[in-house]
């Protein structure tokens, strides 16, 4: 793990964090930029717009209420020396009688707090616990609504050979999750950058490889 000086990371607003997250669709190579930027906007509001409906509200209490079973489980099922693995999942079963909880792997959580630390970024777990929570919730509200966010903002506009098709980006519903986590818990900074820091601990290439999709943000929102 190396330290991360943060003040070097280039400045990106939650509107730029939001595109870096669509771009994650490999499908936003023959999207139209424009179309990218109002996504990104769109599922931007969406989440901080649901957050401040669930504001003052004990998220855990709702989903227990809801049948859902919150799980603080000690391992992250992915391991290894991967530099990202799973910090939290949700399982949603539709049909009666299947599965539906939420699981915070402390682990993983306990490692990006480690690496967080190292970066002079002093954060509990129990508030990194109630982010990822938060962004589960989302999911969770997306499911038993069944209102996918990406089904809720604008589709994109495909060029090149795909040009008469238009494109829903499925990353929609992360840019909403990680902007309810935001806004509902009070972070003063966005989840993606929080991921973002503690990924560059482990690897070196991973802030060349930021600055470069920042800037490429920057492009699609006309900064």
């Amino acid at each position: 793990m190396r330290n991360v000086d943060i003040r070097s990371i280039p400045y990106a607003t939650d509107e730029t964090l939001s595109v870096l997250e669509l771009l994650n669709d490999r499908s936003t190579t023959s999207a139209e930029p424009s179309d990218i930027a109002t996504v990104a906007r769109a599922a931007l509001s969406l989440g901080r717009n649901e957050a401040m409906r669930w504001r003052g509200f004990n998220l855990t209490v709702e989903l227990q209420r809801a049948g859902m079973e919150v799980r603080h489980v000690k391992s992250s099922p992915s391991g290894g020396g991967s530099p990202v693995r799973l910090a939290a999942l949700t399982v949603f079963g539709k049909s009666p009688g299947k599965e539906r909880y939420v699981d915070l792997f402390l682990d993983e959580i306990a490692r990006k707090q480690e690496a967080l630390a190292t970066c002079g970024i002093e954060m509990s777990l129990d508030e990194l616990v109630e982010i990822h929570l938060a962004h589960e919730f989302y999911h969770f509200v997306e499911f038993s609504h069944n209102r996918r966010t990406e089904e809720m903002v604008p589709e994109v506009r495909m060029r090149g050979r795909w040009a008469a098709r238009h494109h829903r980006l499925k990353h929609a519903g992360e840019v909403g999750a990680h902007a309810f986590a935001k806004e509902w818990t009070g972070s003063a900074l966005h989840p993606i950058l929080l991921d973002v820091i503690v990924q560059m601990t482990w690897s070196r290439p991973m802030r060349d490889d930021f600055e470069g999709r920042v800037r490429r943000a920057w492009e699609i929102l006309g900064m």
